[in-house]
């Protein structure tokens, strides 16, 4: 298992990104969803990425085809998400405060689009149902479905797709 460099630096990865979000939520509970975060630990992902493609193409070399390259940092990548969302929704699951926050923040969002005039009647009218069901959410908390997480981890894996072929094609052109 440790031989193969997807799998080695994506526990790693996936150890490192865990640790970052520990730190954050024992800090700063209200940072735990900041934007700035999110897209900051993928800085993280991509280092780890480009770690176990350095690896593998010191081993095995570049000469080969793009999707055999593209294969090792495309496995650290999931393997780091995947350790990410687990210790995500486990969180939510422990912290149903976490939840909350995320509802209200959505929910602030939504009154302030609505707010600022979006135009469209039809779309206000989708923008005030939106709001009653956050509403209704919030009055009545229940533990987060793991069907939205699965969802955020396929999202998440296209442009981890993107972010491997990016970092293989730098990697390929330096060594």
């Amino acid at each position: 298992m440790w031989n193969n460099p997807g799998i080695r630096f994506g526990l790693l990865g996936g150890f490192s990104v865990v640790a970052l979000y520990t730190l954050v939520y024992t800090v700063d509970k209200d940072s735990y969803h900041h934007t700035g975060l999110y897209y900051g630990s993928l800085v993280v992902y991509a280092w780890f990425m480009f770690m176990a493609s350095r690896s593998d193409i010191s081993v095995n070399g570049s000469a080969r085809d793009f999707r055999e390259l593209v294969r090792i940092p495309f496995i650290t990548f999931l393997i780091t998400n995947l350790c990410f969302w687990l210790f995500d929704y486990g969180l939510h699951l422990y912290d149903s405060s976490l939840t909350a926050m995320e509802l209200q923040a959505a929910l602030a969002k939504l009154k302030a689009d609505l707010e600022g005039g979006v135009g469209d009647p039809q779309q206000a009218n989708a923008i005030r149902d939106q709001i009653a069901g956050i509403e209704k959410s919030l009055a009545n908390p229940a533990s987060q479905p793991l069907g939205p997480v699965v969802t955020q981890m396929f999202i998440g894996a296209l442009g981890g797709f993107a972010l491997s072929a990016g970092i293989v094609t730098f990697v390929r052109n330096r060594l």
